[in-house]
């Protein structure tokens, strides 16, 4: 070893590298944030002032509520502590607002919000793509102290241009936030599995707390935490580290408190971050206990003592059921130590230890499919999304796959950690969502799989002399192809959504006040006062105690005087949004018993249609509809499963539409249609 190294962890360099080095990496990876930056901020005003992802407009809905003092969200199918943040800065963007006169009081932040919320959008979206571009930094740094700074430069540069975190980054949701504090966690854990330091462990459990506040995918990495602590327990009694610091873990006892701790720190950072996830029950009731029985009754019957545990209101209880899991888990965490020593005594059982490393991560990521084979469509949903365009691609997301099944051939502890919070993350979507996978949902994926690949070009190159500059190089010939997507997304997204462009039609063509039946609201027209005042009748006579119906009294007391100053045409409007969170046709009454979901913010939405003459003997003159509802329930297997909704498009799809305008690849949003109830009318486009 020449004189200036040294060793951190396994396989790390330590010595310092030279200012010009260093200077050249740090100018490489800010080159590298600057073009992730231009991607993601370009076509982050899509669609605007009008916002077409639903989540989005409920998130800034959940986080300007919290004006009224309230701080309890009321809805817990995300956790809270992203709206607190949008709350935060709407407030900023009010005081910045009152100091030039643009506000004078907390009502006219409201009122703008409902007359054109552009500042809104804007403000939610640059937030993500902040958030977006610490995640690349972070990983860079997790794939730089593992391989050093070509590594990071080539884990950054895949994950830029990665297509689906460049979608995410453009839209106001927790998926993105929630994967900067997952890796920042990461990051720590990668840390403490390198120097074994305590302040270490107890960071990355709090910052993973965060996560979970932000978003539940954070959970996931509890697994990799503790199998991380127990290797490195193992390891620790093998070879002592001459690296360790004096607050360094030093035996398997302290191991286990410290990895307890931890755990406990987690619970404290996912209740700040969160609070009333803890303090209102709605939570556990219709969100959690539903889950737990649901998977109970198929997969895993232990879930049954969870929910004993967790939903307990005795603390009696409550003490016993964590003696109980703190008891077991100390006895397999130093029985299941002992036996890895055991293995690991003799050369003739290393083999034994190896291909148990090799073997228990898959065995438990494929258990769900092997014993239950509708599982198996689950994993192939994941990999189908990673392989997809929207995901990584097939070039990008093949090599990253690939590069996994190498990770966890490899022997070090940091190639354990990677894949048990992978192989954790399959297990935990697994059993909460079975088959649900969208490519937002894998965010918190997409970072780990790059620093893999990094690894393995790392593990490739390593011996050629170029090897720190062929290894951003090679990273960017991965890449190149999800560029090229991206750069087709981001010049969809400048286009006018089709939308948009139907709605200046209305408001050109069909006068104000004109009693509209519209399909899911997906064309954005403001309602009238009228109507308004009929949503408040509606109200006052109905006794909804949803979380959506909370501050409803409010909402439209300053929807009403929106619509009184608002300057465009205003319609009667009723929305047709059918109840997508079951699965298939109840009574109009019966759709109550998932309020975690129901009606998203909207608690006056139709749900089941009315005939076309039964509108008609109800004033209402036109149906707007889009091909992205009437696709669906027109075409099985929605069609057997919701009767109403499929006659209603039929006995529709009779009249002749006065206006279409279709969908193509050089535009975004779908094809709509306008019906007139009174006249077949001519068709235009």
């Amino acid at each position: 070893m020449t004189r200036g190294e040294g060793t951190r962890g396994e396989g790390l360099p330590t010595g310092r590298p030279s200012v010009r080095r260093w200077a050249t990496t740090a100018v490489v990876l800010g080159a590298i944030l600057v073009v992730a930056a231009v991607l993601r901020i370009c076509g982050i005003n899509h669609g605007l002032p009008e916002g077409y992802y639903p989540d989005e407009t409920h998130f800034l809905k959940r986080a300007l509520a919290f004006g009224s003092f309230d701080f309890n969200p009321h809805w817990f199918h995300k956790p809270s502590f992203f709206m607190y943040l949008l709350f935060s800065q709407f407030g900023m963007y009010f005081l910045a607002g009152r100091l030039v006169g643009r506000f004078v009081v907390p009502e006219d932040l409201a009122l703008e919000f409902l007359g054109d919320p552009t500042a809104f959008y804007l403000i939610g979206r640059l937030t993500t793509t902040v958030f977006g571009l610490l995640g690349i930094l972070i990983t860079a740094r997790i794939a730089r102290r593992v391989a050093g700074p070509g590594a990071g430069l080539a884990a950054a540069i895949l994950l830029s241009f990665t297509a689906a975190q460049v979608a995410s980054c453009q839209n106001v949701k927790a998926d993105i936030p929630s994967t900067f504090f997952t890796l920042w966690s990461l990051l720590f854990l990668v840390r403490a599995a390198q120097n074994n330091r305590v302040r270490d462990w107890l960071a990355c459990g709090f910052i993973a707390g965060l996560g979970m506040g932000t978003k539940y995918y954070a959970i996931f990495l509890l697994l990799p935490i503790w199998v991380t602590g127990f290797v490195v327990s193992i390891r620790g009694q093998r070879s002592e580290d001459s690296s360790r610091g004096p607050f360094s873990v030093r035996s398997a006892d302290a191991m286990f408190g410290i990895l307890s701790l931890t755990t406990v720190l987690f619970l404290l950072g996912f209740f700040i971050a969160s609070p009333y996830n803890f303090l209102d029950p709605f939570w556990y009731d219709v969100n959690v206990r539903p889950m737990i029985k649901a998977r109970s009754r198929g997969f895993l019957p232990f879930l049954r003592f969870c929910d004993l545990f967790l939903g307990a209101r005795l603390g009696r209880t409550n003490f016993l059921a964590g003696m109980l899991f703190t008891a077991g888990g100390y006895v397999t965490f130093t029985g299941g130590r002992r036996a890895a020593l055991w293995l690991a005594a003799a050369p003739s059982r290393r083999l034994a230890l190896r291909i148990l490393a090799v073997g228990l991560p898959l065995l438990l990521a494929l258990a769900p499919t092997l014993l239950f084979p509708r599982y198996l469509e689950s994993v192939r949903g994941l990999l189908s999304v990673v392989l997809s365009p929207e995901g990584m691609g097939p070039v990008l997301g093949g090599f990253c796959l690939l590069s996994l099944l190498a990770l966890l051939l490899r022997r070090d502890r940091i190639a354990l950690l990677l894949g048990a919070a992978l192989v954790s993350f399959v297990i935990i979507a697994n059993v909460y969502l079975p088959g649900v996978a969208e490519p937002r949902h894998l965010n918190v994926v997409y970072p780990l799989l790059c620093v893999s690949a990094a690894l393995l070009l790392h593990g490739l190159l390593q011996r050629t002399s170029m090897s720190s500059l062929m290894l951003p190089g090679a990273a960017a010939v991965l890449a190149l192809p999800g560029l090229v997507s991206i750069v087709r997304h981001d010049l969809l997204l400048l286009q006018v959504d089709t939308r948009s462009e139907a709605k200046a039609w209305i408001e050109a063509n069909i006068p104000a006040g004109a009693r509209i039946v519209n399909d899911k609201d997906w064309v954005k027209l403001f309602p009238s006062v009228e109507r308004i005042r009929e949503q408040k009748r509606l109200a006052a006579n109905e006794a909804d105690g949803s979380a959506f119906a909370v501050h409803r009294n409010v909402y439209l007391d300053l929807q009403e005087k929106a619509a009184a100053r608002h300057h465009g045409r205003t319609y009667d409007v009723l929305v047709l949004d059918p109840p997508w969170w079951v699965s298939a046709e109840r009574d109009e009454g019966s759709y109550d018993d998932t309020a975690h979901d129901r009606d998203m913010g909207d608690p006056s939405a139709h749900r089941i249609p009315f005939t076309l003459d039964e509108y008609r003997g109800l004033g209402y003159v036109y149906v707007v509809t889009t091909s992205k509802t009437f696709n669906q329930y027109t075409r099985e297997p929605f069609r057997s499963r919701w009767p109403s909704l499929a006659a209603f498009y039929d006995e529709l799809f009779e009249l002749e539409p006065i206006y279409v305008l279709e969908a193509d690849s050089r535009r975004p949003g779908p094809e709509v249609r306008i019906y007139s109830l009174q006249s077949a009318g001519g068709r235009s486009s």
